[in-house]
């Protein structure tokens, strides 16, 4: 009688395990890359509003005649408006004659300064804006210059 070749039952076993070690693998693998993937994609958008919020700010700063705080709002007064921003936890009211707009910001901190000067109420020069992000904090300090005549006018 002639002998058959084949596998063992033990070695079928062993081959089925090892392969589905590599299956499982590569699903964790690639399950990972897609988390990483959404993750990545929510902190970039973050960011973008970020910066996009940081320069509006900064423009309206250097187109306005003067800045006034009072509280948690700073009012950019201009010749013919005023816009408002109001800081509560996490988000910043924008209201302007033009627009209405609520930004999600992780400000842990706000201060507003006059000359180096803390201060709450009245003409500011500098808004120091501590924002927490990705596990670490950042200051963003946002000045404007006067000219003599705005601190007589005030």
């Amino acid at each position: 009688m002639k002998k058959l070749n084949g596998f063992t039952l033990a070695e079928i076993i062993v081959a089925m395990a090892i392969s589905s070690l590599v299956v499982l693998s590569g699903l964790s693998i690639y399950y990972l890359t897609i988390k990483n993937s959404i993750d990545f994609s929510k902190s970039a958008k973050s960011r973008i509003h970020l910066l996009h919020f940081l320069s509006q700010m900064q423009d309206d700063v250097e187109r306005s005649d003067r800045m006034v705080a009072n509280g948690d709002k700073i009012s950019f007064v201009f010749s013919e408006t005023n816009t408002d921003y109001r800081f509560l936890d996490g988000l910043v009211i924008i209201n302007s004659p033009q627009l209405s707009d609520t930004v999600y910001i992780p400000a842990s901190g706000i201060r507003f300064s006059l000359d180096g000067q803390k201060t709450n109420v009245g003409l500011i020069n500098e808004v120091t804006l501590t924002i927490y992000q990705y596990g670490t904090e950042k200051e963003y300090l946002i000045k404007k210059r006067y000219d003599a005549a705005s601190y007589l006018r005030n």
